[in-house]
């Protein structure tokens, strides 16, 4: 006999969801489509935070322990949100993001953008080292 898990909620999304992104606690989650658009979502009562826009359709997201929301996109910068949809910081890349992860400690964001740089920044977005080497395309 198969084993169903029955789900917690059902969102309608109204463009092709491009990247997702779960708090560790598991108490909220953000969507961001290929519209550009970014939504929060309240897990516990599944009420909708204020979401935002930005120009370009997002390609990554991923929210670290201070619950702050980084949203990178395809051909733009690297972004911190408030967990509420305030911005809280802005780094630039060259041509998008095209790989970003966040460490567990959530201490350090990598991102590699679309000129294969690799950025590493703090959780409040300040840039702590650029490597250029060769043909960057993976990171773990």
């Amino acid at each position: 006999m198969a084993v169903v898990i029955d789900s917690l909620a059902v969102i309608e999304c109204t463009s092709r969801v491009s990247a997702l992104a779960l708090a560790p606690d598991g108490e909220w989650l953000a969507w961001g489509d290929e519209a550009g658009d970014v939504h929060l979502h309240n897990a516990e009562n599944g009420g909708e935070y204020a979401g935002f826009k930005l120009e370009d359709g997002i390609s990554f997201l991923a929210i670290h322990h201070s619950d702050t929301l980084v949203v990178a996109t395809h051909s733009s910068d690297l972004h911190g949100y408030e967990r509420k949809g305030g911005k809280s910081w802005s780094h630039t890349l060259g041509g998008g993001c095209d790989h970003l992860a966040v460490a567990a400690s959530g201490d350090v964001i990598a991102c590699i953008d679309g000129a294969r740089m690799l950025h590493l920044l703090n959780a409040s977005g300040r840039l702590l080292a650029r490597f250029s080497g060769g043909e960057l395309m993976l990171l773990t």
